[in-house]
């Protein structure tokens, strides 16, 4: 795997990029969650242009979360403050959020869709086009990640890569992604 992944829009005025030692540690909290859903918040900055979201650092679901095996519900017991404390001391903010699908497809559900484009989200922490990255498949072995930026009033834009389907490595696995 190339480090960092980078995913694009197909008219390339959105991008996403996040690191492999963050993709691995999404993975340990897609684990730790079977058999149900987890999520958590992205956070980093923008580009100069603002045309590309760079992932700096990763919030796993916070303990008042709601997970079940077909739905998540991020709650926000500690967000805040976490998020204040990434602005202070490294100026980082809320790109958006994370959640996975186990064992199904990375598409996002009306749910999702909805979830996304919540006049309450977009307010709570200032982002008028949230990220959204699914995870989706078996967190142990092929797994898929899909990426979307989600614009209040106008459809979603998706976010492709194209190796986006991933392998965990075997050890001997020359196109291993560690």
């Amino acid at each position: 795997m190339t480090d960092p992944l980078t995913f694009r829009s197909s008219d390339g005025r959105f991008g996403l990029t996040i690191s492999g030692a963050q993709l691995r540690t999404l993975l340990r909290h897609c684990s730790t969650g079977l058999p149900n859903e987890t999520g958590g918040i992205l956070a980093g900055h923008y580009s100069s242009r603002r045309d590309m979201a760079h992932v700096r650092a990763l919030l796993p679901a916070p303990e008042d979360s709601v997970a079940g095996r077909s739905t998540f519900e991020r709650g926000t017991a500690g967000t805040r403050t976490w998020l204040d404390r990434l602005w202070r001391e490294r100026g980082l903010y809320y790109l958006g959020e994370w959640h996975s699908h186990p064992h199904a497809p990375p598409d996002h559900s009306p749910r999702d869709q909805q979830t996304m484009r919540n006049p309450g989200l977009v307010h709570a922490y200032a982002c008028p086009e949230p990220l959204l990255l699914i995870i989706g498949g078996d967190f142990h072995g092929e797994y898929q990640i899909a990426a979307s930026v989600f614009h209040q009033g106008r459809p979603a834009v998706e976010l492709v890569r194209a190796d986006a389907t991933f392998s965990r490595p075997t050890g001997h696995d020359r196109h291993s992604h560690d």
